[in-house]
């Protein structure tokens, strides 16, 4: 999830667990184990798509942070200047490290939770990865914890509550999605006859929307085929799924045949929607649209876009990362996700349709 909420969840933990041993320095060691695993976002350094293969790799793997954790606890009890045991540092080092990428799997975007034997991203749509209904407990219970004059037992029960409340939120999310596949089931099976899930015809995800929790986009691809829609776990008990147009041929093989096509395939989980366009002398732009992002506003549409520039020749020019070729306006977006968590699907797409030009 986001930096905040990372950093307020690792210090939350701190402050629950080893106040007692460790003093004021726990929330603030909590909070620095928190974020640590962010520090392979420096990839980003040598190019976006090292930082895109790279980015929730070895620093969030269960196999490397249990090793990690006693020397960044060793680190931590030289740093600051403790002479007491090294138990409780690299006890509270371990949780501190390893519920972050445990958080960071219950998103879309996925984590390398075996790394460095396997890419194998790993992911259960069950939260986005900016829901502020997530964090704000979270930022509550820390913040109670600095009022003058709060007592002991009242500021431990409010960390241990908006731990509770968090775990408890993950599963819900977890059901929202569950729901929202049962509900785009029953349309694909109307597409395809019954029983198509279980004989694996169609892939299917319910990504969590951004900011609210109950919002899914859903994703469903077959074959060359693909289908977009969105649901609310609060409005919503059917789904309506657009079937969406992709394009194929030797320019799409070309662009993912180069690394930063390879990548982005990886990354996309076969979820691409493709438009190639032709232009004047016969060179081609190949368009590679991760459908788990949508657009309240135009669900069709993703944050996250890649490009291969074709020449005239076959021969791949450059494959870039990009921004979405529609505007994205923030104001719109949020009266958007609110619209369909209260209202629906169906209420969202009128509209949407209003604002059409």
């Amino acid at each position: 999830m986001d930096t905040i909420t990372q950093a307020a969840l690792g210090a939350v933990i701190g402050e629950l667990g080893w106040r007692r041993s460790l003093g004021a320095r726990a929330g603030l060691f909590g909070l620095i184990c928190g974020l640590l695993p962010d520090a392979d976002i420096v990839a980003a350094i040598t190019g976006p798509w090292n930082n895109l293969a790279f980015h929730r790799s070895w620093t969030h793997s269960l196999l490397v942070l249990p090793l990690a954790a006693p020397l960044v606890g060793l680190a931590a009890r030289r740093a600051f200047r403790d002479d007491g045991p090294s138990r409780p540092w690299m006890h509270l080092a371990f949780w501190g490290l390893i519920t972050h990428p445990l958080l960071d799997v219950c998103t879309t975007y996925g984590t390398q939770l075996l790394a460095p034997l396997s890419d194998r991203r790993f992911s259960i749509d069950a939260v986005s990865i900016i829901d502020p209904v997530f964090t704000a407990p979270l930022l509550a219970a820390l913040l109670l914890g600095r009022l003058p004059r709060v007592p002991e037992a009242l500021r431990s029960a409010a960390l241990a509550l908006s731990l509770v409340f968090g775990v408890a939120y993950l599963g819900l999310g977890w059901c929202w999605s569950q729901q929202a596949r049962a509900a785009a089931a029953v349309h694909l099976a109307e597409i395809h006859g019954a029983g198509v899930h279980r004989t694996g015809d169609v892939e299917l995800r319910t990504p969590p929307m951004l900011l609210f929790g109950p919002n899914r986009k859903i994703v469903a691809i077959s074959g060359e085929r693909r289908w977009s829609g969105v649901f609310s776990a609060l409005a919503d008990d059917e789904v309506t799924l657009r079937e969406l147009t992709s394009d194929r041929g030797d320019a799409l093989d070309a662009a993912l045949t180069t690394r930063e096509g390879r990548i982005w395939a990886w990354f996309t989980d076969g979820y691409m929607q493709v438009r190639i366009s032709t232009h004047t002398g016969g060179a081609r732009t190949v368009e590679m649209t991760d459908m788990k992002y949508g657009l309240y506003t135009d669900p069709t549409r993703s944050v996250f876009v890649a490009r291969a520039e074709i020449d005239a020749s076959g021969a791949v020019e450059a494959v870039t990362r990009s921004r979405p070729s529609v505007s994205v306006e923030p104001g719109t977006e949020l009266r958007a996700g609110w619209i369909l968590l209260w209202q629906g699907a169906d209420a969202l797409a009128a509209f949407t349709a209003d604002r059409s030009p």
